[in-house]
Order: structure tokens, then sequence, then C-alpha cells
């Protein structure tokens, strides 16, 4: 019958997971473990990722700790008030009323169990009684501006709404060292094994890449969210983010914002051998570069730039004067 009661806890927790929570998952890791774990404490998101595609299919995300914050340690409030197992089993407490006061899950499985087995050194442990909107397992985390009578689900959805589609953040893949650029430059996973050397310094991101399974489907999406379901679009969903596009020589990322900012990046740079005033008219006429409208609009228009070209630029010059394609190809020009 143990058995049994153990299972039926399992289901119930799948059936009021569409409830408000903030029920956090690993927590054990931290606690078993010590520092340097990838992944600890994770806040689990189920969410549409389908789009407007058919069929609709759900996707768990995960939002956790990682190994820096692991190295920090966190002790309990002295205020919170706290219970033993025993203690909340002489006050009747089910795991299920746990679950919605936003009790780490591995806790409540554990209370579980010590419901099952009565087992006096498990009867010890300590739970700490959160208020919303704290929570973790000593109630060491808070949302900001989180609506108490709220969904997580929800937070979520308007967090990611806020966020500017045009971000000039780039995600970075640090377990491969890679002179991808000037900074902030940086090898994205999308990137590795693509068949385009990306390192500037050593093809490290195309190493080794007959010994591991690629996917090789690259395609580019088109169903985006629009309207009011655009936030959808910046969820990192497998969707959104676990494919490979071919947008471009620049990167394979999906993310027409990281080839802009690439591009960008490329040409905020020039050597001695060019003066301000040719970069400048150069970079105007150049049409990938949206953010410089504003300053180009008070330097020259196309004409006034070509004529800015023609007296302040050498006669042979590299532009941008790092590699726009492989380690060494690159873009010259002649005035003639």
């Amino acid at each position: 019958m143990r058995p049994r009661l153990y299972l039926s806890f399992l289901i119930l927790s799948f059936c009021i997971s569409a409830q408000a929570d903030l029920n956090l998952y690993n927590t054990d890791e931290i606690n078993n473990n010590g520092i340097d774990l990838l992944q600890y404490n994770c806040l689990r998101i189920s969410i549409d990722a389908s789009l407007e595609l058919e069929p609709s299919f759900l996707e768990m995300l995960s939002f956790c700790m990682n190994e820096e914050t692991s190295r920090i340690y966190v002790e309990p409030e002295i205020s919170l008030s706290n219970f033993t197992f025993a203690e909340l089993s002489k006050r009747n407490v089910t795991g299920e009323q746990l679950y919605y006061w936003s009790t780490p899950i591995d806790a409540i499985e554990r209370y579980e169990l010590y419901l099952i087995s009565n087992n006096e050194t498990m009867g010890n442990e300590i739970y700490y009684n959160c208020t919303l909107p704290r929570f973790g397992p000593i109630c060491q985390y808070e949302l900001d501006q989180f609506d108490i009578n709220g969904h997580s689900n929800l937070y979520i959805q308007r967090f990611y709404a806020r966020l500017d589609s045009s971000s000039t953040n780039l995600t970075c893949y640090i377990h491969i060292k890679c002179d991808r650029g000037p900074y902030p430059s940086c090898l994205d996973w999308s990137e590795i094994c693509d068949g385009i050397i990306n390192c500037l310094d050593y093809p490290f991101d195309e190493e080794h890449c007959s010994q591991i399974d690629v996917n090789d489907t690259t395609y580019r999406r088109e169903n985006q969210a629009k309207g009011g379901l655009g936030w959808l679009n910046q969820l990192p969903t497998a969707t959104n983010e676990d494919v490979k596009c071919n947008y471009s020589p620049l990167s394979s990322s999906c993310g027409i914002e990281r080839h802009d900012k690439l591009l960008e990046i490329m040409f905020s740079i020039k050597d001695n051998s060019t003066s301000d005033d040719c970069w400048l008219a150069f970079r105007c006429i150049t049409p990938t570069l949206p953010s410089l409208y504003l300053i180009c609009h008070e330097f020259c228009f196309r004409d006034q730039c070509i004529q800015i070209i023609g007296k302040k630029c050498p006669p042979m010059f590299y532009m941008p004067i790092i590699p726009i394609l492989y380690p060494n190809i690159y873009l010259a020009y002649e005035k003639k």
C-alpha cells in the first residue's frame, strides 16, 4: 500500500501543476553536493510553445540558479517561522497543502516519505514557512512585482513582454575558448559545427564535429507570433532557441538582432591608417547599420559621404578591419 500512496502523490502533483505555484525543483542538489552545480533551485513553467503551429504542444521551461550562485552561502532569517516534519504531521498538514504553499518539490516528496515511514530522523527535518512573494528552501527568493494572487506563467509572460527584441546583449557559449572578434562578440551555440569557422584564432568551433551527432536541419521559423502574442518570440523555448538559421554567413543563430549586433561590432573599430571622417562616412553609406541613422543625419548624406571618402580615405583600405568571413577573408576597397 505504501508505494501506492507515494505514487498517488506524484499523480496529484501533476494534476495541480496548472495552479499558481512557485515550487522549486532540484533543491536537494545544492544540499547534497555543495558548490559548482550547473543548475539547481529550478522554477519550471509550462508554456504553449507552438505559437500558430499545429498541433499545439506544451513545453516545460526551467529557470535555474547556476554554478556561480552555488558558491554563495545563505542562512535562513531568524524571524522565519519553521516547523519540523513531525510538527507538520501533528497539525495534519498534507503534501497538497505544502504544494500550494510554494514548498520545494524535493521537500514535499521527503515529507510524504516521512508520513509513510514515520522515520524519526526524517521527522526532525525543518520546514520553513514562506509567505508569498517569498519562496525557496529557506525563503531566500522573491520575484520583483509578483502578484501573489496571480500565476507564475503570467509573471513570465509579462517579463518577456517587456524585453526589447533588439537587446544589445549576446548569448555566449563559454565552454570553448574562441576569439570571435572585438568585444562583446562571442561564440553562440548555433555556430558550433555549422560548417563555418567563426573563431579567428583557430577553428575551435569546428573541431571534432565528426564525433558528435549534429542535427543538420537548419531552418527559418516562419511562424512568428504577432500582436498580443509577440512575447512568445522572446521565450527561451525550443522553437525559439534550439534551432539554426541561415540568414547570413555571420552567424547560424535565428536571432536577427544577433546578426545586426555582430555587424555593428565589426564596423565599430578602425586602424590608424584610416581617418575618423573616412571611417564614419563609409559607415554612413552602409545600409545595414541602422544604429547610425541619427549620427549620419548630422554628418553626411550619401553624395556628401562619397565626397568625404574620396578626400579623406587612403588609396586602399580595409572595412571592416577584421575578417568578414572565415579567419582570412577581408573586404578591401580601392579608390579609383
